[in-house]
């Protein structure tokens, strides 16, 4: 094979396999998020088919006729658009120039140093991402912000996967805000735990700030609890179970928060056609001769029960 462009494009695909993979299974909240498949690809959107709880009985009298009631396509199906990101990593043409003369085994140790960097790269901004909430332009994910609170996405006022809370008023989830005059940390915790399980399964994941964590850590003093293979598997580090709940953090929660989350009703739906796909390697332009291939991903977050999750604000 030629030492081309062509040969470093070649390399770099192969290695973006791996890439794609490392990306979940080395980040513990990207590898929580899609343990679970939630929602169906179906053309240009996500479905999934929501989780709620409203009154629907209707009493008879076992002879007249059955009149069926009203099953507004609210009540089946959220939608979700595709959110799109990409990566994009230079090489400098002398670097290049360098590797190329070294022959092949060079260009190799050049493309995996650079797949290495653009892999801690994604891994980091995916994860800030989920933190950040939706503005329709920058930021298309469905964030955990806009998906953990009690009204609709803030610059999305045709609520989350077209649901409005007016529409549905159980589609919200649960918030708390912390006040030290009813109790400690714990205390609010345990209400949110209680409110959350409403729906029949309680979160399994609460994650927050590292100044909150060192609350929660002066709280319990060395009261320890039991976690599941299945949680240490996630990878996170430094677990402190609360009630066999793992409570992490995360550098990119909101000041002041904690989330409590539910995998079962939560999930990054990941696109199979797009997910960290490598473009080849090409000079910038006629005039900057250094490299660069652009990486892109299509992916979601989506629910199909916010009120199986909840978060508390304010905590100070």
């Amino acid at each position: 094979m030629a030492l081309t462009y062509d040969t470093l494009s070649s390399i770099t695909r192969e290695l973006e396999i791996a890439t794609a993979d490392n990306v979940l299974i080395n980040t513990p909240l990207l590898k929580y998020l899609t343990q679970n498949k939630i929602g169906q690809l179906e053309g240009e959107y996500i479905w999934t088919r929501p989780r709620y709880a409203v009154p629907g009985l209707t009493m008879w009298d076992g002879v007249a006729t059955l009149n069926p009631g009203p099953t507004p396509e609210i009540y089946t199906k959220a939608k979700f658009n595709w959110a799109h990101g990409y990566s994009s990593i230079t090489i400098n043409r002398n670097d290049w120039l360098a590797a190329a003369h070294k022959g092949e085994r060079a260009i190799a140790g050049l493309a995996k140093e650079i797949q290495i960097a653009k892999e801690d790269g994604i891994r980091k901004h995916l994860e800030e991402e989920l933190f950040t909430e939706y503005d329709g332009t920058s930021h298309t994910f469905m964030g955990i912000p806009d998906i953990v609170k009690d009204s609709n996405p803030t610059n999305l006022p045709t609520g989350l996967g077209g649901i409005t809370v007016a529409d549905a008023p159980w589609w919200v989830a649960n918030t708390l805000t912390y006040n030290s005059a009813n109790g400690g940390l714990r205390y609010h915790m345990q209400r949110m735990v209680r409110t959350c399980g409403k729906i029949g399964s309680n979160p399994d994941l609460i994650i927050t700030t590292e100044d909150i964590i060192n609350k929660y850590e002066d709280e319990i003093y060395t009261k320890v609890g039991i976690l599941s293979e299945k949680v240490r598997n996630w990878g996170f580090i430094n677990l402190i179970p609360f009630q066999g709940i793992p409570v992490v953090f995360s550098p990119y929660c909101p000041a002041g928060n904690m989330y409590f989350l539910n995998s079962k009703f939560l999930s990054l739906v990941i696109h199979p056609d797009d997910w960290l796909k490598s473009s080849d390697w090409k000079e910038k332009s006629t005039t900057d001769l250094n490299l660069i291939s652009n990486t892109t991903f299509t992916a979601q977050l989506v629910t199909s029960a916010r009120n199986s999750m909840g978060v508390i604000t304010g905590i100070s």
